[in-house]
C-alpha cells in the first residue's frame, strides 16, 4: 500500500507541476501578443503579420518576452509548493537530528498535507519509542542496584571469616571487584540514560585540571601497586582553569583511569599528560597494553563499544590455566 501510495503521490505532483506549467506557457503566449499588439497597433498602427514582414527583427525580442514571462510566472505559481516541500524537507532534518517536537504543520487537505502529518506523526511514534526506551533502561539500572548492593554486602561478611581458605578468599576478592565494576557499569548505564533523553542542568564553575587530576590520581595509587604499575603527571606546574562540572569531570577521570589499569597493566606505567594549546587544554592518558586494531580506533567514541581484544583480559591469573 505504501508503494502504492507514493506512485499516486508522484503522479500527482507531476500534475500540478504540469499545469503550472501550462499556465505559465499560456501566460507566456498571452504577454507576448498583448506586447505585440500594443506595440505594432497603438505606436506603429499597424497589424502584427504585417509588423513581422516590414519589422522580422523584433521577432527575437518578443520571443524573448514570451520566455522571460513564462519563467517568471512559472516560479510564482510554483512557489508555494515548493516552500511546502522545503517545509517537509525540515521536517524530516529534524528528525533525523533528533529534535521531533516544534515541526512545522501542512494543515492542507492535498497528497502534500497528508504526507506531512504522516511525517509528524512518524515523529511521534519516535518520540514515544524514545521515552519507553528512557522508561526501561532508568527501571533496569534501578532494579539491578539492589542485588548488586546485597551481592558486594555478603561479601564483605564472608570476607570477615576466619574459616575460609586463601583460595576462597581469592575468590571472594574477585566476586567483590567484579560486584564493583558492575555497579559501576550500572551507574554509568543511569548516567547514559540521564544524558540522553533529559534535560539536566549542571552547576558549572572554573576549576583548576590540575589540582583536579593530581586529587584523582591520588585515590588510585593503591591500585597502581597493586598491579605494579607506576605513573608519571606532566604539565600540572600550572593551574590550567577551566569551567566545567566538577563531578563530571572527575568520573571523567576515573574512568580513564579504570580502564588505563584494567586494560594497560601489562605494560606497567600509566602516563598523564596535561598541557595548553592556543587556549585550548589537552590532556592526554598513555597506558603501554594491549595496541588497539586499527577498526577499533575508529569506533572508540561509539557509546558501550568494547574492542575484540579486550577479551583477552582475565578475571583469574594467568597462572591458574597453565
Amino acid at each position: 500500500m505504501s508503494g502504492e501510495w507514493a506512485i499516486k503521490l508522484k503522479h500527482r505532483l507531476q500534475l500540478k507541476f504540469m499545469g503550472i506549467m501550462f499556465i505559465s506557457l499560456l501566460g507566456g503566449l498571452f504577454s507576448m501578443a498583448l506586447a505585440e499588439a500594443l506595440y505594432f497597433g497603438k505606436i506603429l498602427g499597424i497589424s502584427p503579420e504585417e509588423a513581422e514582414l516590414a519589422f522580422p527583427e523584433y521577432s527575437p525580442f518578443f520571443n524573448a518576452v514570451f520566455i522571460i514571462i513564462s519563467i517568471i510566472l512559472f516560479l510564482l505559481l510554483s512557489r508555494r509548493l515548493i516552500k511546502r516541500i522545503e517545509e517537509m524537507n525540515m521536517n524530516v532534518k529534524r528528525i533525523a537530528a533528533g529534535k521531533m517536537t516544534g515541526l512545522a504543520e501542512d494543515k492542507s487537505k492535498d497528497e502534500l498535507g497528508s504526507l506531512s502529518r504522516n511525517i509528524n506523526a512518524m515523529a511521534e511514534m519516535i518520540q514515544e519509542s524514545l521515552q519507553k526506551e528512557k522508561n526501561m533502561i532508568c527501571d533496569l539500572a534501578h532494579d539491578l542496584r539492589t542485588p548488586i548492593t546485597s551481592i558486594t554486602g555478603y561479601v564483605e561478611l564472608l570476607e570477615q571469616s576466619s574459616d575460609l581458605s586463601d583460595q576462597a578468599k581469592e575468590y571472594l576478592d574477585i566476586i567483590y571487584r567484579k560486584s564493583n565494576d558492575l555497579s559501576v557499569q550500572v551507574n554509568d548505564l543511569l548516567e547514559y540514560s540521564v544524558l540522553q533523553y533529559r534535560k539536566k542542568e549542571y552547576h558549572m564553575a572554573e576549576i583548576s585540571l590540575s589540582s583536579l587530576l593530581e586529587q584523582v590520581i591520588i585515590d588510585f595509587i593503591p591500585s597502581l601497586e597493586k598491579e605494579k604499575m607506576t605513573f608519571l603527571l606532566i604539565g600540572n606546574n600550572k593551574p590550567h582553569l577551566y569551567k566545567c562540572n566538577q563531578g563530571l569531570m572527575v568520573r571523567l577521570f576515573e574512568n580513564l583511569i579504570t580502564n588505563s589499569i584494567k586494560y594497560g597493566k601489562s605494560g606497567g606505567k600509566l602516563n598523564i599528560c596535561i598541557e595548553e594549546h592556543n587556549e585550548t587544554i589537552v590532556i592526554s592518558f598513555s597506558n603501554y597494553g594491549t595496541v588497539l586494531l586499527k577498526e577499533d580506533v575508529s569506533c572508540l567514541f561509539q557509546a558501550f563499544y568494547q574492542a575484540e581484544n579486550t577479551l583477552t583480559y582475565s578475571t583469574f591469573p594467568a597462572e591458574k590455566f597453565s
